[in-house]
């Protein structure tokens, strides 16, 4: 399940969250990836939200799996 971000902002543009996944699906850790995105604080916090909303499939694993996901945000 992965959320589209809500948002208000002006600006738009691409944003990669990277991201770390515990076995039970649950997003744990998401940060932006500064290099690949734009530096809006107001795109970025609504990609965060959304990142940590995200739900995948569970694992039988113990280890946390780590990704990403890229927020396309049209200028508002």
């Amino acid at each position: 399940r992965l959320p589209i971000p809500s948002y208000k902002c002006q600006l738009g543009g691409q944003v990669v969250v990277n991201i770390e996944v515990a076995p039970d699906g649950r997003v744990v850790n998401a940060d932006i990836d500064k290099v690949n995105s734009v530096t809006d604080d107001c795109i970025n916090e609504a990609a965060i939200n959304a990142a940590m909303q995200s739900l995948f499939t569970t694992t039988t694993t113990s280890t946390k799996q780590k990704g990403s996901i890229t927020y396309l945000f049209v200028r508002q």
